[in-house]
């Protein structure tokens, strides 16, 4: 690994942040264990199985180490791991970092070409996989990858391991642990965030143990408590191996020695039984999990009383879903913004709802400082709209063996260019406007999918919409709106669509969808997005 990775931040400024106490000079499993030993009878995470206390995961965790030791895996070797939410899932967290190896977490659901990917690019030394993945024997399959990956000494499988693999739960409840374990450099790698955004293959993104365990967490600090003092219970209905899960076991547990709460994959009855039964103080998900979550049996105010906020966050929130989100569960609506290369900010618990509709919120220099910048990578002033960077102390490290993303996201001075478009108000709030490439080129004509997306929310029978670019051979695009009706039995033609864009949401004519799909639910990927690769093929057979 340490020829594979370099930081892109100065050095200087990475002292200047531990120097003001921004980094706790921790590795996660470090910090980890101090919590465990501070509160051993503490409930770490609470999921299907009941509650495992930071005593029992440390000791799983310990233990799981210890067999891998014996696998193969030694100090920076990368460790995949394809496991549901739950307490299986932080102890392979926690028993990589205890080795000084490095974690490439992926969600459950991807496919052999994605799998071959992720594991033959980060050089992965073991994988740790659940056996079945709906009808697919995903154990078999990254068995059958093998001969295309070298370098994969090892794999653990849970729920029934195949001939030729080893059994996780017997390395998590009856392993011996590894003894001595290696000294870990705060500022060395921790955890790979795949990151598929506009790229042919998923981006690698490298974070160190200071940036997950200091740079990250007062993102979550902020969120406050459990509204009596003590620690807070976060649910997570996100995968935990997803970018915006990466806050569970280095933040959550790790550095705040707080409970995690987890769904195994997101179901709305699920979602609302695990309310009910270990009664978070804070949930995160998707726009479209909360969509979903909005219509579910059950998800009332009685119901979410114990829930202070809702973070919501991986794709646009629509200002309808916000005011429909606190008028339903009456509690406080968070707006996430963030991305694996290296960004996250949230609007704050006291903020108007205008902030939360229109704003991520003012970032908080603690994570990482904005700005909005021209072509030439040269800061633009307040309320000129711009590509957004970032740079703080949560800031990666480098993409893995990819010198060409290095150079096409981060400056020289360590920015990370994220490829959304907007602008910081006069308030220092960040206003989100759409992707560098996130439009639709109708004959020259370019239109914001951001935009048309938005006001398809504002007409009253759509629950859920999303806008794609259809082939055309004369104007190169056409606009073809897809949704999701509120009411599945009714009914909404192109040209009534139409007019409330036109009159309602006053858009403009070259703007108006060309097509419309109507479809009862839109795919989902394993992080709780809206697939669009999954919708074209679809509708654009």
């Amino acid at each position: 690994m340490s020829r594979r990775h370099h930081d892109l931040t100065p050095r200087a400024l990475r002292d200047r942040w531990t120097a003001l106490g921004l980094y706790p000079g921790k590795d996660v499993f470090t910090a980890f264990t101090e919590q465990a030993r501070r509160a051993p009878d503490r409930t770490a995470v609470a999921d299907e199985d009941g509650n495992t206390t930071y005593a029992t995961l440390l000791t799983r965790s310990l233990n799981l180490a210890g067999t891998l030791r014996k696998a193969g895996v030694r100090q920076g070797d990368v460790v995949a791991v394809n496991l549901p939410n739950g307490w299986r899932a932080c102890a392979a967290d926690l028993a990589v970092a205890a080795l000084g190896a490095v974690v490439l977490p992926y969600p459950v659901g991807r496919k052999r070409r994605e799998t071959l990917s992720l594991l033959r690019r980060s050089g992965a030394r073991a994988a740790i996989v659940t056996r079945r993945v709906g009808g697919t024997d995903y154990a078999a399959l990254v068995d059958e990858l093998r001969p295309e990956l070298p370098a994969l000494e090892a794999v653990f499988v849970h729920d029934g391991a195949p001939p030729g693999t080893l059994p996780l739960d017997e390395a998590l409840t009856g392993g011996a642990p590894p003894g001595e374990l290696p000294e870990v450099d705060p500022g060395g790698p921790a955890r790979i965030m795949a990151s598929s955004g506009s790229e042919a293959e998923p981006k690698l993104v490298l974070y160190s143990h200071d940036a997950l365990v200091g740079g990250q967490t007062p993102y979550l600090t902020e969120l406050g408590d459990d509204g009596a003092g003590n620690p807070p219970r976060f649910l997570f209905c996100v995968p935990l191996s997803s970018p915006f899960g990466s806050f569970g076991t280095p933040c959550t547990l790790a550095a705040m020695g707080a409970t995690l709460v987890t769904v195994d994959r997101f179901d709305p009855a699920a979602t609302v039984a695990a309310v009910r039964a270990h009664r978070p103080s804070h949930v995160f998900l998707s726009p479209a999990i909360l969509e979903r979550l909005l219509t579910a049996d059950g998800a009332d105010r009685e119901t979410f009383a114990p829930v202070r906020a809702i973070v919501c966050g991986g794709a646009h929130v629509h200002a309808e879903t916000i005011r429909r989100c606190e008028e339903t569960f009456g509690v406080v609506f968070v707006h996430s913004y963030g991305s694996a290369d290296g960004i996250c900010c949230h609007t704050a618990l006291d903020d108007d709802f205008a902030t939360k509709t229109d704003t991520a919120g003012r970032p908080d220099p603690r994570v990482v400082e904005v700005r909005v910048a021209d072509e030439a990578d040269e800061a633009l002033p307040a309320g000129a709209p711009g590509e957004i960077h970032a740079r703080g102390p949560m800031s990666p490290l480098c993409y893995l063996g990819a010198p060409e993303l290095d150079g096409r996201y981060r400056t020289a001075d360590g920015w990370v260019r994220t490829g959304d478009l907007g602008f910081l108000d006069a308030d220092g709030r960040l206003h989100i406007t759409g992707r560098k490439k996130d439009v639709i080129n109708r004959g020259g004509y370019k239109i914001s999918v951001a935009e048309l997306e938005e006001a398809l929310h504002q007409h009253p029978d759509v629950r859920s919409a999303a806008v794609l670019g259809a082939p055309d051979e004369r104007l190169g695009e056409r606009v073809l709106a897809c949704v999701v009706l509120r009411d599945a039995a009714g009914g909404l033609d192109l040209a009534g669509l139409c007019r409330h864009l036109r009159d309602r949401a006053g858009l403009d004519s070259g703007k108006l969808p060309e097509r419309l799909a109507v479809l009862p639910e839109f795919p989902l990927t394993p992080a709780g997005k809206v697939d669009k690769r999954a919708l074209r093929s679809l509708v654009l057979p």
